[in-house]
């Protein structure tokens, strides 16, 4: 393992860089090349697949949900809605009648 934290994530640079994991790993042990979708990991990611038509191209979905959560918890709707939600949430956690429920 090489910490290549002081590199220069190019396009090109990450593209040698997963090469060399998957020539020593074996290209027949991959399905997929799963990333974020910054330039240049995905123009990594699509010059791989060329090399590799048997290694899939995906975007991770987490990331993107996570960047799409991100942009609606901005707006003021979303502030707004979170207070109440948590207004109510603490309401049933303090509230001792709301505990015997057999819905909570």
């Amino acid at each position: 393992m090489s910490d290549l934290s002081d590199d220069s994530h190019t396009a090109s640079y990450l593209t040698e860089k997963i090469d060399e994991v998957i020539t020593s790993v074996g290209s027949s042990k991959f399905a997929a090349i799963v990333s974020d979708n910054a330039s240049n990991v995905k123009k990594a990611r699509e010059e791989i697949s060329q090399r590799y038509p048997n290694i899939q191209n995906i975007r991770c979905i987490a990331h993107c949900i996570n960047l799409i959560a991100s942009d609606i918890v901005e707006h003021k709707f979303a502030d707004k809605l979170l207070r109440r939600i948590n207004i109510l949430v603490s309401f049933f956690r303090n509230t001792s009648r709301a505990g015997k429920n057999k819905y909570f």
